[in-house]
């Protein structure tokens, strides 16, 4: 197996993120849509029904104020609905970002340990080399080197 870069892995990381919420976003703005849609589609409901209501006797008032009364209702669902998407939505975005943000945490500390590890191995190689170096210069010396 290939091993990957830190910056790869990385990158795969966030990209692999960036479509779960991409996708994320396009559904719930999907769903935003087509609830707006139908919030537009019962406002020109109600416009007609306005102008019809402009001629018609009190009792037919009375009728068609409950009929719109229960539409406003739905409305105010459809908004409340809308707010409940946008908060998930929100909710959401926030997860990811904090999990991105817990990765490259984890990824920063593995590291900053590989880092030490290897100044660490270097300075044990720096240290016998020093050491190999004094052993061996008394011995060259002494066959004239």
């Amino acid at each position: 197996m290939v091993r990957k870069e830190p910056n790869q892995v990385q990158y795969e990381f966030n990209t692999g993120w960036q479509k779960v919420i991409k996708s994320q976003s396009e559904s719930i703005f999907d769903d935003i849509n087509s609830k707006l849609k139908k919030i537009d589609i019962e406002m020109e409901e109600l416009k007609k029904q306005v102008d019809t209501l402009k001629k018609m006797n009190l009792e037919n008032l009375k009728r068609e104020y409950n009929e719109k009364d229960e539409i406003i209702g739905d409305l105010k669902n459809n908004i409340n609905d809308l707010s409940v998407a946008v908060d998930d939505f929100k909710k959401n975005i926030e997860d990811l970002l904090n999990e991105v943000n817990n990765r490259v945490d984890e990824q920063r500390r593995l590291f900053d340990s590989q880092i030490l590890m290897l100044n660490e191995t270097i300075k044990l190689i720096l240290d016998k080399i020093n050491e190999l170096d004094k052993k061996s210069s008394g011995f060259f010396r002494f066959f004239g080197r």
